[in-house]
């Protein structure tokens, strides 16, 4: 919150125009301070009251212990009380932020900006330590709570954790696929009934070193290691750039070499993976699994039976959710009518999903997400098919894969980009453009969006 007050803070000249700025702001903390409290889910309080004891835990061996300010996020969330806790985990955050500081504030500016706003160093200080995981962990899980419709929640967590074998290691990358997870386990911190990690914070060494006070039945890279993967990936970027073959979107990413080091020195465990972005040097060892995906240890052949499994369980979810009529022969303008008809307009007549799903937006981004990673998957695989008949076959998966996705949150700039690409590359230009417009009506303030419409309509084929 604070990184756009101190811009427009620091860009205001008139001393009067900047305690305005600070009033409202200060006003508006105030403010959600009084927000509404609800009772816990019993999963998320058995979850939340986990993650006060480790903190407290790690705090016991650290000089200070824990600022009061922790203590008091936690008795936020625990009386269920979102929005102070989100204002003080905010404060927090923002700590942290500032305590590494904006590029070039005007002078003065740090120092009054924490005396307004009681941003006492010592709380960064404190957190810039393995406190700051479970922390965030809670955070994070108190969030999905609030935000997503639980049931939906609740059924896509449990089915991907009856899904991955005790003992393996999940990495999770977005917020829903890591903390939702961890809520809804056994127990988080004892690996039962598998190891959590999250695939964005493997660069952090403090985070490293929290995971290693949780998981020591686990090889946990050390920091050398760490550092020998980085340095192996940049060195073969290097030698990529050398000979000519540079291309950025092929490139391995840093989060994917210290996942291969993990899988490395844990030989014996079964790894998986819910994906937060593009990875794309995974994708040769990795297979549809449910909702997420598995690791392989060689090179997959994507047989048949792993592609009728992805159909089946998605197809199931997609029936669920939105009804049973959306299959392999569904056409694009059927998939874009109905999307203006149930999203655009709200016209549930005739609709046979859940109605639940259509009210709550981030649960739809959640499953567009996790459908439009296994579609990213397929199509990598049509593009580097060594066979015609190889290309065709994943570029069908492909295709139905970002339809469902598409279909499952219209509304979501990462799904229509990855349907816009997938038709483009079968040559399908009137299609894309009724894909880009149908997003376009229902997010119409997106520039990004805006933008790609207006590239397709411009664009002339040769």
């Amino acid at each position: 919150m604070f990184h756009e007050v101190l811009r427009v803070f620091g860009a205001v000249q008139s001393y009067s125009i900047r305690v305005r700025v600070l009033f409202v702001v200060l006003l508006g903390l105030s403010l959600m301070g009084c927000g509404r409290k609800a009772a816990l889910d019993p999963d998320l309080a058995r979850f939340v009251a986990d993650k006060r004891k480790q903190t407290k835990e790690i705090a016991d061996l650290q000089p200070n212990g824990a600022p009061t300010i922790v203590w008091r996020f936690f008795d936020k969330v625990e009386r269920g009380d979102w929005d102070g806790a989100s204002s003080i985990y905010a404060r927090m955050e923002d700590s942290l932020w500032l305590d590494k500081g904006p590029d070039h504030p005007p002078a003065g500016m740090l120092q009054e900006v924490r005396r307004t706003f009681d941003l006492d160093a010592s709380i960064a200080v404190a957190l810039r330590s393995e406190l700051w995981s479970p922390i965030t962990e809670t955070h994070k899980a108190s969030r999905l709570f609030h935000d997503w419709d639980r049931k939906w929640l609740r059924r896509f967590s449990q089915d991907i954790i009856q899904s991955v074998p005790p003992g393996s290691i999940y990495f999770g990358g977005t917020d829903f696929g890591w903390c939702a997870i961890s809520a809804f386990c056994i127990s988080q911190r004892e690996g039962r009934p598998f190891f959590i990690l999250n695939q964005n914070r493997l660069r952090d060494a403090q985070y490293l070193q929290y995971v290693r006070g949780m998981y020591s039945q686990l090889q946990i890279p050390t920091p050398t290691e760490v550092d020998d993967a980085i340095r192996e990936c940049l060195e073969d970027e290097s030698a990529q750039r050398r000979r000519g073959q540079h291309d950025p979107i092929e490139l391995m990413s840093l989060e994917w070499a210290i996942m291969k080091t993990f899988r490395e020195k844990n030989p014996a465990r079964e790894i998986y993976v819910e994906e937060s972005y593009w990875m794309l040097g995974m994708y040769p060892y990795t297979e549809p699994h449910g909702v997420i995906m598995k690791i392989q240890r060689e090179p997959v052949q994507m047989s048949d039976a792993i592609l009728a499994r992805d159909r089946i369980c998605w197809n199931k979810y997609v029936a669920e959710l939105l009804g049973d009529w959306l299959r392999e022969e569904t056409s694009v303008k059927e998939v874009c009518d109905f999307a203006e008809k149930v999203y655009q307009r709200g016209d549930f007549a005739g609709f046979k999903g859940d109605l639940s799903y259509l009210r709550n937006r981030e649960t739809q981004k959640g499953f567009s997400k996790l459908r439009k990673s296994i579609a990213s998957l397929y199509s990598w695989r049509a593009l580097h098919a060594k066979s015609p008949e190889e290309k065709a076959r994943m570029t069908k998966e492909a295709d139905f894969a970002a339809r469902q996705a598409f279909a499952l949150c219209p509304s979501s700039p990462d799904a229509l980009f990855v349907y816009v690409n997938a038709l483009l590359s079968e040559n399908r230009l009137e299609e894309a453009r009724l894909v880009a417009k149908t997003s376009s009506h229902l997010i119409p303030k997106d520039p990004a969006v805006q933008d790609l419409l207006q590239r397709l309509q411009d664009f002339k084929p040769k």
